[in-house]
């Protein structure tokens, strides 16, 4: 089981100041899982419900996550959109 130090919830990382249908609930089950050691989570979600800020809040809070893009222009996206997150 990951224990925090600082014994922050993923919610904490979570960066922006309200949640999307089902972001809150499937953050949540993330840390339940991490916590599980389950140590591989795939998350599939439709376009447009907020998997980036999910899966930046999962890696920030686990301090170990990847983010897989095939498409240069949405990592571009992530990085600016989320370039601040890590602070």
């Amino acid at each position: 089981m990951i224990a925090r130090f600082d014994n922050k919830l993923i919610t904490d990382f979570f960066p922006f100041p309200t949640y999307r249908k089902f972001q809150k609930p499937t953050v949540e089950k993330i840390q339940s899982l991490i916590q599980n050691e389950v140590k591989d989570i795939i998350l599939e979600m439709p376009t447009g419900s907020g998997k980036s800020p999910v899966a930046i809040s999962a890696g920030l809070w686990s301090n170990n996550a990847y983010c897989l893009t095939s498409q240069k222009i949405l990592q571009d996206q992530y990085i600016r959109d989320f370039e601040d997150s890590h602070e």
